[in-house]
């Protein structure tokens, strides 16, 4: 995990566009939607409240990455929109 590369802000949002904005990208966004955002199906069985407690956690998760991919794409879209140059274009 040490060799893991670390990101600055401003290149992750251009690694986010560049990807989600190819066809294979927006077929991925529509998937992870799909997948993530359908209603959530608790067990009728969930005897205790904590397997409810689990489950609900794990939606929760789901939907903020989600919300993280937007955003990440909203943020390049709205400083364009704005006229503010948050980080050099250049590709």
């Amino acid at each position: 995990m040490d060799n893991q590369r670390r990101y600055e802000p401003a290149e992750l949002h251009k690694l986010f566009v560049r990807v989600f904005e190819t066809d294979d990208g927006k077929d991925l966004k529509k998937v992870l939607e799909a997948k993530f955002r359908a209603p959530s199906m608790i067990p009728m069985q969930a005897a205790d409240g904590q397997a409810m407690s689990n489950i609900t956690y794990m939606r929760v998760g789901e939907e903020n990455v989600l919300r993280w991919i937007e955003s990440m794409l909203n943020y390049n879209t709205s400083a364009q929109n704005m006229g503010v140059n948050q980080y050099n274009q250049e590709d």
